[in-house]
């Protein structure tokens, strides 16, 4: 479980006149979405599915696994996703800023805290499956984590942005300095022996990805402050296809949670028919 989500950190906001009448078109959407968002959820979320359909071909070795494709979901799709964690949280707090500090900050604990213990409950399902590589700090550690982090720098607004950059750099140094047998808390932070992929299947340390969450929230000040979208869109509400993918965002959480295990499922049963039969 390679890729990331950018979860269900709520991308419901006020939106100007004119995005709402854009919006009207669009049937499948609650009202106040800034419809680009889930779009953009929805598509990473298809092509994460894809990139996990090729992994576990490989692992039940029905298909060999293209290295070459693969590294490309690998590397290009989680940024996306962490940078949407970022400028979603930045948009939801948007909406909710009249309600005072207090409740932006329990809203934060919670919804991050959420994720965090979810990613503790996909750790332990991961040593019962796959004891010689655990999840021990993946992506809904860090998104998590990430979140309950970033919801105290919501003030730093636009800011945020050239600190998370600063962080993303951090982060490649970080990377490039093995550690043999790092203690938990160096682990968290992205210190890690040189083959870390051999011990888990899943890493996401908070340098860079924090950093990368940061970015996405100064930017979202920058590209949606006072709840208006600040750049012109295409009309895409009228395409079948748009709606579907859209959809797909609004529920990008149920659909982490849920797609490998309905993967992996289907393959077992396939290679046990197989097997039975050939």
């Amino acid at each position: 479980m390679v890729f990331v989500v950018a979860l269900a950190m709520g991308s419901r906001t006020d939106v100007s006149s004119d995005s709402k009448r854009l919006s009207s078109l669009f049937e499948l959407r609650e009202e106040g979405r800034f419809l680009e968002l889930d779009l953009l959820r929805g598509l990473a979320i298809v092509l994460m599915i894809v990139a996990h359909v090729l992994w576990d071909l490989d692992y039940f070795k029905l298909l060999s696994l293209n290295e070459g494709i693969y590294k490309y979901f690998q590397f290009s799709i989680p940024p996306v996703f962490f940078f949407l964690v970022g400028l979603c949280l930045a948009v939801s707090s948007h909406r909710v800023v009249g309600r005072g500090w207090g409740f932006l900050l329990k809203r934060g604990v919670l919804r991050g805290g959420k994720v965090f213990v979810l990613g503790l409950v996909l750790s332990a399902f991961s040593f019962v499956l796959f004891p010689d590589r655990p999840i021990i700090f993946g992506v809904l550690h860090c998104i998590g984590l990430s979140v309950l982090i970033a919801t105290p720098l919501l003030k730093l607004r636009w800011a945020a942005a050239p600190l998370g950059l600063g962080l993303v750099g951090l982060g490649v140094l970080v990377w490039s300095i093995p550690v043999s047998d790092p203690s938990l808390p160096l682990f968290v932070l992205g210190f890690h022996p040189t083959e870390v992929w051999r011990l888990t299947l899943d890493y996401f340390p908070l340098l860079p990805w924090f950093g990368v969450v940061l970015f996405g929230l100064g930017m979202g000040d920058v590209l949606y402050r006072g709840n208006e979208r600040r750049f012109p869109i295409p009309d895409f509400t009228h395409k079948k296809s748009a709606r579907s993918v859209s959809w797909v965002g609004q529920h990008s959480l149920a659909f982490y949670l849920a797609h490998q295990p309905v993967i992996y499922a289907i393959l077992w049963a396939f290679v046990g028919v197989k097997s039975w039969f050939f």
